[in-house]
């Protein structure tokens, strides 16, 4: 049963203008290092520099050019060069003269000085990217971003980079691993990566047919958001070859993720209520107990779903049943024990599933696997619901990990990460969207040496 349309879908994964990002925290790094090296200046470049630097702090910039270019007539070495160019990186950013602040930046990098880490010299690809980014010039954004990469083969906002400019290049398929390489690097820091990382991943999959579950299950465990679970759940279901009774499981795992929506709207068109589908899911195969309680749930929360005739309609039906059903359980499980086989076991198990009698649940399911006769990867997978949620979380693993194969295997899967989410409290709170950080800026030059202690 297939409840949302693509349209949704592809809604919900839409990125916009994805774009280059900047390297977080390189500034105040490359600054401690510029203020620990000790630079060493041809004599005659001393007294310019010295005058350039304080005209800059005096805000004059008319002299400080001047000077700086004195000192450009009568530099010689590498640490001039660096320092030389530092000052005029200091003018353009007062000045906003982006082609000054690009030449600057050009001249630093060319002056091999010692002054310049690994740090600094990635801060300043990135620095001249974006600002060929900002001009238009694609061809030099991505010529930087590269030489940004060799420099620094292992930062993952430089592979990011990449990615982008081949992606903006219309190589969708072939940025995709370089994405997926970011991630890795970013994770081995020991945090995860921009959501929208994982988001483009899980939409190159997507639009270009390919396998969406490992994005997917990426995308959950680094940011386990309520629409993060909802988008990638939705996707899979989209997708499966699914029945009522894997599309429950489904929803139970929307329910349990905080991840059901109300009826609304997306981009003009009006979107089902994920509420109302689950429960008259649930009262189609019988699962009355469960069906009310998310009926219940739809109207606590003032879903408009649940005041459609459909919803009334759907409620009349789970009312008159409801009290029966529930009479009815404790016979059933009686009965189950002398069952041949263990359907009646299982299904008794589920009902009880949806009353949150998930102890006496999981017991059912046990019988009904020694019975036989059973699906049992739909009887592992709803174990281990049964023990998620009451928290052995040890036992729900070991009954998920039984579950390989087809829809149920990927069902399992997913819940697998919802347990990992738990054992990981951090993991699973919610993640804001991260502000765009600001661009690295380099490191104020510190005063040059005493000319008497300069070299010559």
């Amino acid at each position: 049963m297939k409840f949302v349309s693509r349209f949704a879908l592809g809604a919900a994964l839409a990125m916009g203008g994805l774009s280059a990002t900047v390297l977080p925290a390189t500034a105040v790094a490359a600054q401690e290092e510029a203020e620990a090296y000790s630079p060493d200046f041809s004599r005659k470049f001393v007294k310019p520099i010295s005058e350039a630097q304080e005209a800059i702090q005096a805000g004059d910039m008319a002299t400080a050019t001047q000077k700086l270019t004195e000192a450009e007539g009568v530099a010689e070495k590498p640490d001039d060069l660096y320092y030389l160019n530092q000052f005029r990186f200091n003018i353009a950013d007062q000045t906003g003269d982006a082609a000054l602040r690009e030449t600057a930046i050009k001249g630093m990098l060319d002056s091999n000085s010692e002054a310049m880490s690994a740090t600094a010299r990635s801060s300043l690809y990135q620095e001249l990217g974006r600002l060929a980014l900002e001009r238009g010039d694609q061809a030099a954004a991505t010529q930087y971003f590269e030489q940004l990469l060799a420099a620094d083969p292992e930062n993952p906002t430089a592979v990011f980079n990449v990615a982008v400019m081949q992606l903006q290049a219309g190589d969708e398929v072939g940025a995709m691993p370089r994405f997926q390489r970011a991630i890795e690097l970013q994770e081995a820091t020991g945090e995860p990566a921009d959501p929208a990382w994982y988001r483009q991943v899980l939409k190159i999959a997507y639009d270009n047919q390919q396998d969406i579950m490992q994005p997917s299950l990426s995308l959950v465990r680094a940011h386990p958001t309520e629409s993060h679970w909802r988008d990638t759940l939705v996707l899979f279901r989209d997708g499966a070859e699914t029945t009522d009774q894997s599309d429950l499981d489904v929803f139970r795992l929307m329910h349990d993720t905080g991840a059901l929506q109300p009826e609304g709207e997306v981009n003009g068109q009006r979107t089902r209520s994920d509420y109302i589908d689950y429960a008259d899911t649930a009262n189609s195969a019988a699962y009355v107990g469960e069906a009310n309680a998310i009926m219940e749930e739809a109207k606590a929360a003032g879903d408009p779903g649940a005041s459609t005739s459909f919803a009334q309609d759907v409620n009349s039906v789970i009312q008159d049943r409801l009290g029966r059903d529930r009479s009815e359980l404790s016979g059933l499980a009686d009965e189950a024990e002398g069952e041949a086989t263990g359907r009646l076991a299982l299904s008794t198990a589920t009902a009880y599933l949806g009353y949150g009698e998930n102890e006496e649940a999981a017991r059912l399911y046990r019988l009904a696997m020694e019975k036989g006769g059973i699906d049992e990867a739909e009887a592992n997978t709803r174990l281990g619901i049964a023990l998620t949620r009451q928290g052995d979380l040890a036992g729900a693993r070991e009954a998920f990990a039984k579950v390989t194969g087809g829809t149920q295997g990927g069902i399992a899967r997913f819940w697998e990460a919802h347990v990992d989410n738990l054992e990981s409290p951090a993991a699973a709170a919610p993640t804001p969207a991260a502000a765009p950080a600001a661009a690295p800026t380099p490191a104020p030059a510190p005063a040059p040496a005493n000319p008497d202690s300069s070299g010559s």
